[in-house]
Formats: structure tokens, sequence, C-alpha cells
């Protein structure tokens, strides 16, 4: 198994390599008890850099994850369809599965900077530099 290090794929979303940041990508927040998480909606697709790590919770309460390789902490867009479980402690992934903080996950997608058009409206605990965009996760055992 191979680990793609945010360096490299900073690089090659800087080239160009890997998104599809389709004109009018969407996001939405969906937010329960003190916990919030971003969801992509429309239009960031393609990406296939390899995301590795563990879910946290951010100051703000907005979900984020900490990269395995560089343990620099990233706020999450979630994939389509993914939302915030009912007690507030995760989210459930459209195939059912549910995430909380500490859980181990492995991811595809990549990292856009946070002053991307899409992320502006973001709530300030959910924006950074960079937010990891995650075209799809599983959980990692």
């Amino acid at each position: 198994m191979r680990r793609v290090l945010i360096g490299a794929a900073l690089i090659a979303c800087a080239v160009g390599a890997c998104a599809t940041n389709e004109p009018g990508g969407k996001v939405t927040v969906d937010t329960a008890g003190e916990t919030t998480a971003v969801i992509v909606t429309q239009g960031l697709t393609g990406m296939e850099a390899e995301v590795i790590g563990s879910i946290t919770s951010l100051p703000s309460g907005c979900l984020g994850v900490t990269h395995l390789d560089t343990t620099k902490t990233y706020p999450v867009a979630w994939p389509d369809g993914t939302r915030i479980s009912r007690n507030g402690e995760g989210v459930i992934l459209p195939n059912g599965v549910a995430l909380t903080e500490g859980t181990a996950i492995r991811g595809t997608g990549g990292f856009l900077p946070g002053d991307a058009e899409e992320f502006t409206s973001l709530p300030d605990g959910c924006q950074g530099e960079e937010i990891a965009v995650l075209s799809s996760v599983s959980r990692q055992d």
C-alpha cells in the first residue's frame, strides 16, 4: 500500500492532476448538537490522492482529519450523502457506516485551498488554509 504525503498531493493538485473542480462546486453544512460537518454536494470530483488519518473534532466543533503521515489536522468536506449522526458524535457515510472522533479512516480525495469559492461561506471553524475533500472514505481497521 502506498501512502501519498500531503506535499506530493499538493504538488499534484497544483499542476491540475488530482481534481476536476468543476465550476459551481457546492458544499453544505450539517449540524447536530455542537458538531458540524461540511458535505460536498456537487462538483468536487476526480481527486485521487490517498488520505489516511483519524477523525478529529476541531475546537469549533467542525469535524476534521488528522493526517497519519504529517499529523497536521485539516477540516474535511465529506462525500455527498454523508450526514451528522443524531447524537452529533460523528458522521454517517452514505453506505451507513458510522465514524466518530478517533476513528481511523482511509479515503480518496485531495486538498483544496480553504479560500476556494466553494468554501467562502463556511463557518469560521470549518475553514483552514487547506480543506481535505473526500470523494470516498472507509473505516480503516
